[in-house]
């Protein structure tokens, strides 16, 4: 006896599959790599394409019940980014035979289930890019860098969208914050080249969204910079730690139902309108046909003008208020010197690596002055005050180092703007 077993196979059973796909009339789904079936037997399926770690994309599925044509509510609410208040329809099928066939041994079991499926579109839908985004180089426009300038940001927003609405965690609040505020800074430096009074107008409308991503962010860095302080206190202290901060963790709880409740409101979604649009076809002056190569130079001196006024005017020592509006100054150059690169070449984009420096030191010495605020709240509790004070000195002593580092930073940018002002771009 070999021991090998004999296999038949049962005769073919054919099963016809019927799948609806759904979509805007402009094929937004497909323009960013997203599709909505309906499939009777299995109900609704979304599958959206989502950053993986800001280094690509991964496809996400999101299933929903349902047998009828009306798309759940759910679906609309995930698609909020894509569908934009528009209800999908019914666009080209997809008909498919599938043949099965049962493996099955000489004593009956049945060994494994052979599927093969024939499938046929019927139609088509278009899959070019929403924003038609022109590759940026040393013969583009000013209008061809704002365009790409603006498209980058928006597009993290939109498909950062489903991921605030399912799965909101300290990284995706993170990078949907820095993408608002990135478009922010683009609308205000790119000004010159741009309707002022539609992009002054778009600015401030973002000013309330990126309010709400910041209330919940700066909970998630206080937080995480507690936790941090919180290992090096002694371990009677370190098990009162969490009695500590236990308001402040109810409180993030609070900020994220806040920001979750705006996603859902129409004016998110009329502003989400308007940024793709602006993306698409941004507010443009007449002025910005012309080169960026003979545009980016003003442009840097402008957001560096705003920078070094904000350095000049600061008290001695400098307040916690003037070091601040120092870092909002050093994160506009910053991204309008990553923006204006790949035209301007090797010395903007040292510039923006050391405005990114001074930027970050003078984010350490904000998130270091808030801490001390929110930890003074509850300085009048007794029984916390004591953990509360030891965290706040901690707090402080990074603060102070902050404050000790920030001229070096600022020197080293001088450095590199006068690089900038003697190098190529000129």
């Amino acid at each position: 006896m070999n021991g090998r077993q004999e296999h038949s196979v049962s005769p073919a059973e054919l099963h016809r599959l019927h799948t609806v796909y759904y979509d805007t009339p402009d094929s937004r789904l497909a323009r960013w790599g997203c599709c909505l079936r309906f499939q009777r037997g299995e109900g609704w399926t979304l599958k959206i394409a989502v950053p993986y770690e800001l280094n690509g994309l991964v496809l996400g599925e999101h299933n929903f019940p349902g047998e009828g044509t009306e798309i759940p509510a759910g679906v609309l609410d995930l698609g909020t980014a894509y569908f934009r208040g528009d209800v999908p329809a019914p666009v080209p099928e997809l008909r498919a035979l599938r043949t099965s066939r049962q493996v099955v041994a000489d004593d009956g079991r049945g060994v494994a289930n052979v599927a093969e499926d024939d499938v046929r579109a019927v139609g088509a839908c278009s899959c070019e890019s929403e924003f038609g985004v022109p590759v940026v180089g040393s013969q583009s426009s000013v209008g061809d860098v704002v365009h790409a300038a603006f498209a980058q940001s928006v597009d993290q927003i939109v498909r950062l969208d489903a991921q605030l609405r399912v799965q909101p965690d300290e990284d995706v609040v993170h990078h949907a914050r820095v993408a608002v505020r990135r478009l922010r800074s683009h609308l205000r430096a790119f000004l010159p080249v741009l309707d002022a009074h539609g992009a002054r107008a778009l600015c401030e409308r973002l000013s309330w969204l990126q309010d709400g991503l910041s209330e919940a962010r700066d909970a998630d860095v206080f937080l995480a910079g507690m936790s941090r302080l919180g290992e090096s206190l002694p371990e009677t202290d370190r098990r009162a730690l969490e009695h500590v901060l236990l308001p402040f963790r109810e409180a993030r709880e609070h900020a994220y139902q806040r920001f979750g409740a705006m996603l859902r409101e129409e004016r998110y979604v009329a502003l989400l309108r308007d940024i793709v649009d602006a993306a698409k076809r941004p507010l443009l002056a007449t002025s910005a046909t012309g080169a960026a190569w003979d545009a980016a130079p003003a442009l840097v001196s402008d957001a560096w003008s705003t920078l070094s006024k904000r350095v000049r005017r600061r008290t001695k020592p400098p307040s916690d208020r003037d070091l601040h509006r120092i870092r909002i100054a050093a994160k506009r150059v910053r991204y309008l010197a990553e923006a204006i690169a790949p035209v301007a070449g090797y010395f903007v984009r040292r510039l923006a690596q050391s405005a990114e420096r001074l930027q970050t030191v003078l984010g350490e010495q904000h998130d270091a002055v808030v801490a001390c605020e929110w930890l003074r709240t509850i300085a009048a509790d007794d029984e916390r005050a004591f953990v509360a004070g030891e965290l706040a000195a901690g707090a402080n002593a990074a603060g102070l180092d902050a404050r000790g580092d920030w001229k070096k930073a600022w020197r080293a940018a001088k450095r590199c703007r006068r690089a900038v002002e003697a190098g190529p771009m000129r």
